[in-house]
């Protein structure tokens, strides 16, 4: 069984669409399951239809790490730089770009318009960190290494320690056609043709973009982070240190276990 516990925001649409598209050809078995969006992500392993499943099947969920999978499970994941995440996390909540934001867009804006103080409504995502920081409210950089610890609970360590020992192969966003063809040479009973599949969709290389215009105003959502945006966030998000040092780790993880450069550690900034 191979299961990709998808971080949101991190390449998981292509790498779904690759994977589903493979069922045929590679012969397995594809599941997955999303739970409401108002649940907390991530959200617990479904035990019970893991260990019901064929062996011979592909499992994808936004769900944590659990040591409780079937024996000879094949774990793998793909990660994002934290802050370039972030962004897109910011614009997805309020864009109309899929079923999940169609439905729950609007909520989500008046969310952030009834929140006078810390909501950042119609604000660009660097102008509401500098808000955010300007007036006190909290900020938290949106997890990545909560996937990696049992029951999304854990911390730096027990993360980084699980990535090492159970992930095949832990794929980067910054470099997705490296990564996937990283998992079809190390794991080709399902990924056997995934390479190919990129050089037929192009398009797959540069993921899916989010139009955040739903609460009234248009925002460029593919411009780089501010370089002083990013400086507010070291200095100010309450988590960021142990997400940016779960991100070196996963850099490092991937070069070590492809024998390749490591990814980027910033996709891109912008100074001002």
């Amino acid at each position: 069984m191979l299961i990709y516990n998808a971080v949101p925001k991190a390449g998981s649409l292509p790498l779904m669409h690759i994977l589903h598209s493979l069922v045929t050809p590679n012969n397995f078995t594809f599941d997955m399951i999303f739970h409401p969006p108002d649940a907390a992500y991530p959200s617990a392993a479904p035990l019970t239809r893991l260990l019901t499943m064929p062996l011979e099947s592909v499992f994808i969920s936004h769900m944590a790490f659990t040591v409780n999978a079937p024996r000879g499970t094949t774990w793998v994941q793909m990660v994002r730089e934290p802050i370039g995440r972030m962004q897109s996390m910011y614009y997805y909540q309020i864009s109309n770009s899929d079923d999940y934001t169609m439905r729950h867009g609007k909520a989500n804006i008046e969310k952030r318009a009834a929140d006078v103080r810390c909501g950042c409504a119609k604000q660009s995502f660097d102008a509401c960190v500098r808000v955010r920081v300007a007036r006190n409210c909290s900020l938290r950089v949106d997890s990545q290494l909560a996937y990696f610890t049992e029951g999304g609970h854990g911390g730096l360590e027990e993360a980084i320690a699980n990535m090492r020992k159970y992930y095949t192969l832990v794929g980067h966003v910054e470099a997705f056609e490296l990564s996937v063809g990283g998992f079809e040479r190390l794991i080709p009973r399902f990924f056997r043709g995934a390479s190919a599949m990129i050089r037929n969709e192009p398009d797959l290389l540069h993921g899916h973009r989010t139009d955040a215009t739903g609460d009234g105003k248009s925002f460029n959502t593919k411009l780089c982070v501010w370089d002083t945006t990013r400086q507010l966030l070291a200095e100010h998000a309450e988590n960021y240190a142990e997400e940016r040092a779960f991100h070196e780790a996963a850099r490092q993880h991937f070069s070590h276990t492809l024998g390749v450069a490591a990814p980027s550690a910033v996709a891109c900034q912008r100074q001002r």
